[in-house]
């Protein structure tokens, strides 16, 4: 007798159970390979979508590594372009001073130019005054002295005269 598992059996009686237990351990043994070959296929199959679905990750991180790359180029461009307004917004307000302190000296030159330009007017009226009078007083003058001659032309006439004496 044979004592497998507890049980007891004669020899060929063993051999059977034996080559059953074996035969059922092999077909539980098989079943389980059969199971775990369709669990390592949709592995396999699972395992080559997370690889594709891996390798455009990649991809899209490589795409967005180039992009924030770009990114930054762009933001430096940028950072620069906003540093030399900066500099080119202080460098005209810098202008813009000098400019209004030169239309302040430009209106109070004006002004001056303006009171000076009416000096000259009324020095210029007065002038023009004065010249008439004495334009004036020369017509004056020249017609005193023509009066002047025709009374000593007269003078001289009436001089040259000869007069009869009267008796």
């Amino acid at each position: 007798m044979i004592n497998i598992e507890g049980r007891y059996f004669d020899s060929k009686e063993a051999q059977l159970a034996q080559q059953r237990e074996v035969a059922e351990r092999a077909a539980a043994a098989a079943a389980e390979v059969n199971s775990l070959g369709s669990t390592l296929a949709a592995k396999d199959t699972q395992l080559g979508e997370l690889r594709s679905s891996n390798a455009k990750i990649v991809g899209d991180l490589q795409a967005a590594e180039k992009v924030r790359d770009e990114l930054k180029g762009d933001k430096k461009d940028l950072e620069r372009n906003i540093s030399e307004l900066r500099d080119a917004l202080d460098t005209v307000a810098g202008k813009l001073e000098e400019l209004e302190e030169d239309v302040k000296e430009m209106e109070d030159d004006n002004r001056d130019l303006v009171e000076q330009n009416a000096d000259l007017f009324c020095e210029t009226v007065a002038t023009a005054i004065d010249h008439q009078e004495t334009r004036d007083r020369v017509n004056n003058l020249e017609r005193q002295v023509a009066d002047f001659q025709t009374v000593e032309a007269d003078i001289t006439a009436v001089g040259s005269m000869q007069f009869a004496p009267t008796q």
